[in-house]
């Protein structure tokens, strides 16, 4: 190890290690420093666009130019046992993560807050009943905290994104041009929207 290191693991107050060890008739000094990790910029191939809907969750791979890449849907588990259905939304996050590890991308999806939602509706009868029914079905919080752990713990960007009308957007902006159903066309919108796109 030269002199230099040394000096600047010193200066930096990086811990060093002496070891001495004989050999023969000599005395030996050995020094050990740990050489501070270079952070680097990670690179990014693109983002998953996550839509959230009442029982399934709409999945849209979007490249960093803009593109279509791949779709999945996944089937949200259904209340009955707690326990089961949280393992199976888990598995399900750890999943998606996993995968934006392997494929260099970040996750996308929308920054909505059904707490208030449900609030309003429990103090109002609304006209549209199925609506009122989806959204107090719905367990966003409980899956968005798992995506929020899975990406933290595994350095992956989650994104989170504004949701203003990104069904109705994707659906007459892109719905008939790329064949896309509603669900797809939200997912899709919403990546976008992660990349930076202007909507």
């Amino acid at each position: 190890m030269g002199t230099d290191v040394i000096m600047k693991a010193v200066g930096s107050r990086q811990p060093l290690t002496f070891t001495i060890k004989r050999k023969k008739q000599k005395y030996y000094l050995y020094v050990s420093v740990e050489y501070p990790k270079v952070k680097t910029k990670p690179v990014i191939n693109g983002t998953i666009g996550l839509d959230y809907n009442n029982g399934f969750i709409q999945r849209c791979d979007v490249s960093t130019n803009g593109n279509i890449t791949g779709f999945d849907r996944y089937i949200l588990p259904e209340k009955g046992k707690k326990a089961l259905s949280e393992i199976e939304l888990r598995t399900m996050v750890k999943g998606i993560v996993e995968d934006a590890i392997i494929t260099q991308h970040t996750v996308s999806v929308e920054n909505l807050d059904f707490r208030k939602k449900k609030s309003k509706t429990s103090k109002s009868v609304s006209k549209n009943k199925q609506y009122n029914k989806m959204i107090n079905n719905f367990d966003y919080a409980r899956y968005i905290d798992y995506l929020y752990s899975e990406c933290y713990k595994n350095g992956v960007e989650l994104i989170k994104v504004n949701p203003y009308k990104t069904t109705i957007i994707g659906k007459k902006k892109y719905g008939k041009i790329k064949g896309l159903n509603s669900h797809q066309a939200a997912s899709y919108v919403i990546g976008r929207k992660g990349l930076g796109f202007s909507e």
